[in-house]
């Protein structure tokens, strides 16, 4: 019978790892063994070889091979140390069921044989049956611990236990501070909403090495995106000068896209301090003065925004989308003198860009100044004829002053630029319903406009005022009623209802219809003059 061998030529086969199976305790003890290992210099000529040969098999992991010879030496003696390292083989192959019947060979004969349990504990993980494999691992713990076996440990709960799980990577993480414990606990943090710890984490790589863009990238798109944005302004103040410019440009444009957005207020001291730093050092990076400029104007930094405004002329090499952007901004913030101004400055050095007279005859448009609007919308058409949008703000002007056949003219040159063009299909059905002529070609263009864009109130407001005008009054009202559920429904919309409700006799739903419409807009004149002849 063979006996405990120790030598280097089968070292390789002894693994120490983590997963599970039934294992008999009985046997192990306090007084435990080395590992085993296979001494060749025990066996006969012709088994040594068949160890050397299974050795060098493994080395150049060709496990196969190597199981085979170790297998013909197993036939005539079955030491555990060789069961076990044919059980090694096989799980290097995938082979989890023949490893484990190996291993149960090698603990039959030696129940204290820890290596076997480890490897045992290998299998169960292999095989994801994990309770089982930390009851291996804890169990060979309580006999023979060995710091190793917490990373098996700490992997295994990963699946079943998270909490668990860090607990053991944090013990480990003091011990050794490396990269791989980090990031398996990165993830773990992520897993379980621990967003603090994986801000300490990821502000203590920062801080070893504040010079790496990757560190410095990673800490703050999740700081920022995840956490508290005047928590992460704070902390970028204090180490601004360990930060190079392309980083800076990147955190404070990401923190300020962060406030514009919405979410935790900023703190009005951390946002003067921002907008501070928004200076001459970022001349290559002028962009960033357009978020300055954004931040000011929603936060009321009057001086601010005349200074990024400012510094944006300056800088951006007169690039005429950056002023048409700005304009835009304006208009949506109802500020109409100040796009008015800024168009008009500029258009003088882009009077070959047809956006800003465009734009202008917008900017005219939502003041109601119509008669100003078209001229600058027919000086745009000077510039770029084949723009659908265009005509159809053209027809929309023609359409408030009832001209129906101009109305009607430029809605067609807007389709007969673009066929599916949504605003001219809607109004151009629109126009047609309300004349109450070609109402099939209506429905159709209503039907491309619901089709672009199905949760526009307007074009579902359209829909169904064309459907009322065929006399389909359930289909009709359901879209009315839709055109409200949606959102954004303006005082006709009401009016059409209460207009249908009225029509086919439902008096008191065409009173509620336009009391609704009367609350929400109380000074519409159509709203309260229906009302007042249904009341």
């Amino acid at each position: 019978m063979l006996r405990i061998f120790i030598i280097f030529v089968f070292s390789i086969f002894v693994v120490s790892c983590s997963t599970s199976f039934v294992p008999n305790y009985k046997g192990l003890t306090s007084n435990t063994r080395e590992p085993y290992a296979l001494d060749s210099s025990f066996y006969k000529e012709n088994i040594r070889h068949k160890v050397i040969t299974a050795a060098n098999y493994r080395i150049k992991k060709q496990y196969a091979e190597a199981a085979v010879e170790l297998q013909e030496i197993y036939l005539f003696d079955k030491e555990p140390a060789i069961a076990y390292s044919i059980a090694s083989n096989m799980i290097s192959l995938n082979k989890i069921e023949l490893a484990k019947y190996y291993i149960e060979e090698a603990l039959s004969k030696d129940s204290s044989f820890i290596p076997a349990y480890e490897l045992l504990s290998e299998a169960y993980l292999a095989e994801r049956k994990l309770s089982k494999a930390i009851e291996i691992i804890n169990f060979v713990q309580s006999i023979d611990y060995k710091i190793e076996r917490e990373f098996d440990l700490a992997y295994a709960y990963e699946f079943i236990n998270p909490n668990k799980s860090i607990e053991k990577y944090e013990f480990l993480y003091k011990k050794y501070p490396e990269s791989r414990i980090e990031d398996r606990l990165l993830f773990l943090y992520d897993k379980t909403n621990q967003t603090d710890k994986k801000l300490n984490i990821l502000k203590t790589k920062f801080l070893a090495n504040p010079s790496n863009p990757e560190a410095t990238k990673v800490l703050f798109s999740f700081w920022i995106s995840k956490g508290d944005v005047n928590e992460a302004l704070t902390f970028v103040f204090q180490h601004e000068n360990q930060i190079n410019n392309d980083d800076l440009v990147l955190i404070y444009g990401a923190s300020s896209q962060k406030i514009l957005s919405g979410g935790k207020k900023c703190n009005p001291n951390i946002l003067d301090t921002l907008l501070s730093k928004f200076d001459i050092r970022f001349t290559n990076d002028w962009q960033i003065y357009i978020q300055g400029f954004y931040l000011a104007s929603e936060h009321q930094r009057n001086e601010y925004e005349k200074q990024f405004l400012a510094m944006i002329e300056r800088f951006s090499d007169k690039k005429q989308d950056v002023f048409l952007e700005i304009a835009i901004f304006f208009q949506k913030k109802n500020r109409y003198i100040d796009a008015e101004n800024l168009l008009k400055h500029y258009y003088t050095s882009f009077s070959d860009d047809f956006r800003y007279p465009f734009l202008l005859g917008l900017n005219y448009i939502y003041q109601k100044k119509d008669n100003h609007a078209i001229g600058w919308l027919f000086k745009a058409l000077d510039i770029n004829s084949n723009s659908a949008d265009i005509w159809v703000n053209i027809g929309i002007i023609y359409d408030r002053e009832n001209k129906a056949d101009s109305a009607e003219f430029a809605y067609k040159n807007a389709l007969g630029i673009d066929i599916n063009h949504a605003l001219a299909n809607n109004n151009y059905a629109y126009s047609l319903a309300t004349l109450g002529k070609d109402l099939r070609k209506a429905l159709e263009m209503s039907q491309i406009a619901i089709q672009k864009e199905p949760s526009n109130s307007a074009y579902l407001d359209t829909y169904g005022w064309v459907l009322f005008k065929l006399k389909q009054y359930d289909t009709a009202i359901e879209n009315i009623l839709k055109s409200i559920k949606v959102g954004g429904a303006g005082p006709e919309v009401y009016e059409h209802l209460g207009d249908i409700y009225k029509d086919i006799g439902k008096i008191d739903d065409a009173k509620r219809a336009y009391e609704v419409g009367v609350k929400l807009y109380p000074t519409n004149a159509e709203l309260l003059k229906k009302l007042k002849k249904v009341s």
